[in-house]
């Protein structure tokens, strides 16, 4: 973690003490290190070719751009103005790479949620044009986050710990999950614009070593990413699972799509993700887990049998002699007969 990182992990309290949904302050996290998948930070790490905004094409796409001085977000924030209370326009200007910090410490408590909300709607608008071909409108993003925040405020009022302590943060979408009973014995593909990460661990025993597989496909069965890793010091299995689980999904969230479905053969780690406790060892990570999946718009979590998860399954073995290895574009042939052999079976969901 860089020096600038470890600020804003100490300093970041604004974001994580504001009254939204969990999924936006973790949006707000990413926003305000600098983590999200803007194209100069893809650019910055060779995955661009150039890190200029194409949505507008007048400087290049950081977070600030994105979320503030772009088209898109400009016309959104005007609109939004007319019905919310927001920080001035000289509030947000980019100050240095603590701006969102500095202009959440110079608002109140409801206008700070606010703009997050807003900040958090700008991202997806930006995403629904660079992936969804510009379906969504100013005017049903208006909408959506008026009633979006009326909802929000009427459950953070309603529910109360018993005590009168504090407020429970309930998301007013929760997401779906449970255990996918398939009628094929094979990998099936994700509705259209939605990607489905597969993941899974190879664990044969305490002291031994263990591994991660993770890959993800979209629709019409490409490939986006792939990998395997070792996991070192692994107690059981079930560490293992959600550990391969954390993998793919740290770096699926990396990609900037929105709709995501996870499946894995682990009956144990997907109870867990579905409980709202959890009194595991692994706590920490099913938490960790289930905080990332939130900054997707919309995700799912399916246990399936092992049969739906070959390419995985692979990928974990693979990992115990290979390494940690990642891939986007190009991929291994030992890799690609296992994909290929998973995909020619597979039927639409």
């Amino acid at each position: 973690m860089g020096a600038h990182a470890r600020v804003c992990q100490n300093a970041i309290s604004p974001v994580w003490k504001a009254n939204v949904p969990p999924k936006v302050r973790v949006f707000g996290w990413r926003l305000a290190t600098d983590t999200l998948p803007t194209r100069n930070n893809k650019f910055n790490r060779n995955l661009e070719l150039d890190d200029t905004c194409t949505i507008c094409g007048s400087s290049k796409e950081d977070a600030h751009h994105a979320t503030i001085t772009c088209t898109k977000a400009v016309f959104l924030r005007q609109a939004m103005r007319k019905c919310w209370k927001l920080p001035h326009e000289q509030t947000l200007r980019y100050t240095g790479k603590d701006w969102l910090l500095i202009c959440l410490n110079s608002v109140d408590d409801a206008t700070k949620a606010k703009t997050l909300l807003l900040l958090w709607r700008a991202w997806h608008l930006r995403n629904d044009i660079v992936h969804n071909q510009d379906r969504e409108t100013i005017e049903s993003s208006v909408a959506f986050l008026q009633a979006y925040s009326s909802t929000q405020e009427l459950s953070l009022n309603a529910a109360r710990d018993l005590k009168g302590k504090t407020p429970l943060l309930t998301d007013p979408t929760p997401s779906v999950y449970g255990t996918r009973e398939s009628k094929y014995n094979r990998w099936s593909l994700p509705p259209r614009s939605w990607v489905k990460l597969n993941t899974d661990a190879s664990f044969i025993g305490l002291g031994k070593p263990s591994a991660a597989g993770a890959v993800a496909r979209d629709h019409s069965g490409k490939v986006l990413m792939a990998a395997c890793s070792p996991l070192p010091n692994c107690e059981d299995a079930e560490e293992a699972e959600i550990k391969a689980t954390l993998m793919g999904i740290k770096l699926l969230a990396g990609l900037g799509h929105q709709h995501v479905i996870v499946e894995l053969d682990c009956a144990a780690v997907a109870k867990a993700l579905q409980s709202p406790v959890n009194r595991s060892k692994q706590w920490a990570l099913y938490d960790e887990a289930k905080t990332l999946l939130m900054m997707f718009e919309d995700h799912k979590v399916f246990h399936v049998n092992r049969e739906n998860n070959m390419v995985a399954d692979a990928l974990a073995k693979i990992g115990r002699s290979a390494g940690s290895c990642i891939w986007f574009d190009s991929f291994p042939d030992h890799i690609w007969d296992v994909v290929t052999q998973d995909s020619a079976l597979c039927d639409p969901e």
